[in-house]
């Protein structure tokens, strides 16, 4: 994979390209900005597309798909950090779509300055 990374004062844009050797290319951006001091907002697009079509399944999915992503992080304290997602397939929906998506852990930080 290529990324980039654009930082500003209160915001920053990902993005990212490549190849996997198994047959699939993709890209991915992302925005993200401080909505305060303590929670991060974001918003995520990623398309990928296999270069290959395999003739071993029973199942016809589509070669390209699109899916959208919403994200929260929030500071809890200076060690702590809650994070969430949510997001769905946007393009043409199959068996290898997803209607939903979603993930929420928290993170903590040990050690070091």
């Amino acid at each position: 994979p290529i990324s980039f990374e654009l930082d500003g004062d209160s915001s920053r844009a990902y993005i990212t390209t490549g190849y996997f050797s198994r047959g699939a290319v993709f890209v991915a951006g992302a925005l993200e900005f401080n909505a305060s001091s303590t929670v991060t907002l974001g918003v995520e697009l990623s398309a990928s597309h296999s270069t290959k079509t395999y003739a071993s399944t029973d199942v016809i999915l589509q070669q390209s798909r699109v899916d959208a992503t919403g994200s929260i992080a929030v500071q809890l304290s200076p060690t702590t950090s809650f994070y969430a997602n949510i997001g769905r397939t946007i393009s043409t929906m199959d068996q290898s779509g997803a209607s939903f998506t979603g993930a929420a852990g928290l993170q903590w930080a040990f050690g070091g300055k």
